[in-house]
């Protein structure tokens, strides 16, 4: 038995068809993929192919002899990103598809290209050139005559690489009443050398380079190398998260862990990039979650505030309802709270102080510090160092009704100070970047928009996950059709005029059986959303309260649309969550969220009652158009990634950190 090898697209399946035609020889496959059958009788074939590492062999090949194809690995990968795009996965992102299988995150794509070619050739007997497999396949293939009989080779019967796209060949378009030669057309795409140049884009080729240069230079693949520069130089990035450690969850909490996760997988691949985490006063390696757990354990201990918000709800217990209230009302509109918040202020301010010189000296070693928000600048405002400062939105300055004092001072002196140090930003989305720019001029060459990503944990295929259970938890009616919402409840999410939508939607439209899933924690000033729960019930609209993390998936795939007619937001992120997941959404057309979503839903205008009335009525009864902007909802979000938003942002690093040095 002889195992014909190699990493995927490298012309494994064109040497098989060489094989047949040439010597009449036939072969199966042995591969591990659920779901995908094997041939019943494989092992008896003369030439069985596979892409798995030896390791990973049944038993049966483990004495084969091998022949490893080998192909230059840009142009495997391309073609990889390719197939799965347009076969595999279809609808998922060309860059995407492509970032993922250059870094092979925990051994996937088959170990990646370049564990895939050393544990193969040091272990093939015979190894082939792709490039010279094409140029002269008769050449190549005759090789085999070292470790197996061979006819003479059939040489009018050699099939072209036309041939082989455009017609029936044996391996590489199924067999039978699997023959499909659309599939056909797309596994044998281009079959030449080179088409990387067109194809890879120049960051992804650094990377690339990066991670298998060396496996490309050994086996002399030396064409079209890549600068590159000062990336594998040492460097200290600091990353401040003290986010991380509030109650609750939001969008700038959910983008520092997924910036976290991201960047845990460069760093594991680069370990001359020190990133390090820095709340209150304690540093941690990025990749030791066990200090990262105690900081959580730590903070969780009883600290100022804790107290003041425990003397707080005691006060609450005691008073009677209206002394307290009255007593609540002169703490909002007195100097009191402005007196608490200075105080908290100086106390922070002396805690740094307080911190010996070796702490000071500690965090000057650093080359950069990213800041996830403007208003944590003043944390380490003190520190010498070049800064980077996370922007979100500018809603203290263009909706400042939606804010406390408090916060909008603290964002303003975020950005008076960043601005004064000569900081750079990142921005979530073009939306903000063009806000942010505007109100404080800071100049193009010290700002970049890098999207946020999605997690792989949303996904179409929890729509096939029973869901009755689910609901039943949270209160809501076991069965039927439902919109939903998801935010906290407070005046900028546009809470109470979606609901308002929908009531006017079943009024116009009785015969509509759906209802209404408001989810999410009580924010702020949403006293008057709540004060009609009980009568929004008998319409159909239902609060849910918070939906924990395990359950948020379901909820996301289960709906029919997801409603986000918000006034404003930075970024989005529901919105990409409930696209990933399959599902179109409703969101207000104004700052960030026309860019994210752009097909994948329709966009309303916040204050306009009956638009919002009206898309809900389309999507629940337009089955349709439902399922065209579900199909685009998806592909959208497949444009988005959480290892391209950490890639971007460590290549972001890496300018910032040479301009500085510059």
């Amino acid at each position: 038995m002889l195992a014909l090898v190699s990493f995927p697209r490298s012309g494994n399946t064109f040497f098989r068809n060489l094989l047949f035609e040439l010597y009449g020889i036939e072969s199966s496959t042995f591969h591990r993929e659920p779901g995908r059958s094997l041939d019943e009788n494989w092992a008896t074939y003369p030439v069985v192919k596979t892409h798995l590492l030896p390791h990973e062999l049944p038993q049966e090949l483990q004495a084969a002899k091998v022949v490893y194809i080998i192909r230059d690995g840009r142009d495997a990968l391309v073609s990889l990103a390719h197939h799965r795009k347009d076969i595999i996965e279809p609808g998922t992102n060309y860059y995407n598809n492509l970032l993922e299988s250059i870094i092979a995150e925990e051994g996937s794509y088959f170990g990646g290209w370049s564990r895939n070619v050393a544990e193969w050739t040091a272990r093939a007997t015979i190894v082939i050139r792709y490039e010279d497999l094409i140029n002269d396949p008769i050449k190549e293939t005759e090789k085999l005559r070292a470790i197996m009989d061979l006819p003479p080779p059939r040489e009018e019967r050699l099939p072209s690489f036309k041939d082989l796209k455009f017609g029936k060949p044996q391996y590489g378009a199924g067999s039978g009443a699997q023959y499909d030669p659309g599939i056909q057309s797309k596994n044998f795409r281009k079959g030449k050398s080179g088409s990387w140049q067109e194809e890879m884009p120049l960051d992804l080729h650094r990377l690339f380079w990066l991670l298998h240069g060396a496996q490309m230079e050994k086996h002399h693949y030396l064409d079209g190398q890549v600068e590159i520069g000062s990336f594998l130089q040492p460097k200290k990035v600091l990353l401040e998260v003290s986010k991380l450690y509030t109650k609750g969850n939001d969008g700038i909490k959910q983008y520092l862990d997924d910036l976290i996760a991201g960047l845990q997988i460069f760093v594991r691949h680069f370990p001359n990039w020190r990133i390090d985490l820095y709340h209150q006063g304690q540093i941690a390696p990025i990749l030791d979650t066990s200090i990262i757990q105690e900081f959580i354990e730590a903070h969780e201990q009883e600290d100022y505030e804790s107290r003041l918000l425990r003397i707080k709800a005691q006060i609450k217990d005691t008073l009677p309802e209206k002394l307290y209230d009255r007593l609540s009302h002169y703490y909002r509109q007195g100097p009191f709270r402005r007196l608490l918040a200075w105080y908290r202020s100086r106390v922070k301010q002396q805690q740094f102080k307080e911190r010996n010189e070796a702490m000071r000296q500690r965090l000057a070693s650093y080359h950069l510090i990213h800041l996830p928000l403007p208003q944590h600048y003043h944390i380490l405002a003190e520190v010498k160092v070049p800064k980077l400062v996370t922007v979100h939105d500018i809603t203290h300055l263009l909706f400042p009704q939606f804010h406390t004092a408090h916060n909008i001072q603290l964002s303003e002196d975020g950005f008076r100070q960043s601005r004064a140090d000569s900081a750079f930003y990142i921005s979530i989305s073009e939306a903000s970047r063009r806000d942010a720019q505007a109100a404080y001029g800071i100049p193009d060459d010290h700002f970049r928009t890098i999207y946020e990503g999605v997690s792989g944990r949303f996904s179409k295929k929890h729509q096939e996950v029973p869901f009755a259970a689910t609901r039943a938890k949270y209160g809501l009616p076991e069965n039927g059709l439902f919109l939903m919402s998801l935010s906290t409840i407070e005046p900028r999410k546009n809470i109470l005029q979606m609901i308002e939508a929908f009531r006017q939607m079943k009024r116009d439209h009785p015969e509509v059986e759906a209802y209404f899933f408001v989810c999410g924690n009580k924010g702020w000033l949403s006293d008057e959303v709540y004060a009609s729960e009980a009568a929004f019930k008998k319409e159909g609209i239902y609060f849910s309260g918070f939906i924990d993390q395990e359950d948020l998936p379901l909820f996301y795939a289960h709906a029919h649309a997801l409603c986000y007619a918000s006034h404003y937001e930075g970024f989005g992120l529901p919105l990409l969550e409930a696209m990933q997941s399959g599902t179109p959404v409703i969101y207000g057309n104004n700052s960030s969220m026309p860019e994210v979503v752009k097909a994948g839903g329709i966009g309303v205008e916040a204050q306009e009652l009956n638009e919002i009335s009206s898309a809900m009525y389309n999507l629940l009864t337009n089955r349709a158009l439902h399922s065209e902007l579900a199909k685009k909802a998806w592909e959208q979000a497949n444009t988005f990634s959480l290892n391209k938003s950490a890639f971007h942002t460590l290549l972001y690093y890496e300018d910032i950190i040479a301009k500085s040095q510059g």
